[in-house]
């Protein structure tokens, strides 16, 4: 009698669960995407060099002449399942007019990756006034493989 219960609530369950099964289907599709999404927003160690890439290409499309860009070492930190990842400065030193400044910035914040500005120098110049020297400082996070 006890197994005979036991069984009648199983099969509940897995009638519930059958019931449910469409719905299930489409958050597990939900959450695929979000995974993709938050993949391309932290790139592996091998990527870095198309992430500078990618920073040098939002300089020129808002017209900031890039003079270096210096990945800086960052700190490795520990996430959820043992995945670690590094914290990554990346210094760049440019220069442009204060609106271009403004367009690359806003081309940053607008990027696929996890990037934030943590510091901003910027220095006019007596030569060409509309034109300053800008040292910043961004955050990245890259994923470590085989760690």
């Amino acid at each position: 009698l006890k197994e005979s219960s036991r069984l009648r609530s199983d099969v509940r369950a897995a009638e519930i669960d059958i019931a449910r099964l469409d719905s299930l289907k489409r958050e597990m599709a939900g959450y695929s995407e979000k995974i993709e999404r938050y993949v391309t927003m932290l790139p592996v160690e091998t990527e870095i060099p198309a992430l500078l890439e990618g920073l040098a290409a939002m300089a020129r499309a808002a017209a900031v002449k890039i003079v270096a860009i210096t990945p800086m070492p960052g700190k490795e930190m520990e996430g959820q399942k043992g995945r670690i990842y590094q914290e990554m400065p990346i210094q760049i030193s440019a220069r442009c007019g204060y609106h271009e400044l403004g367009a690359f910035l806003t081309n940053i914040e607008r990027s696929d990756r996890f990037m934030k500005v943590v510091d901003i120098n910027i220095r006019g110049t007596p030569a060409s006034p509309k034109k300053h020297d800008v040292e910043l400082v961004l955050l990245t996070y890259v994923l470590l493989q085989g760690k």
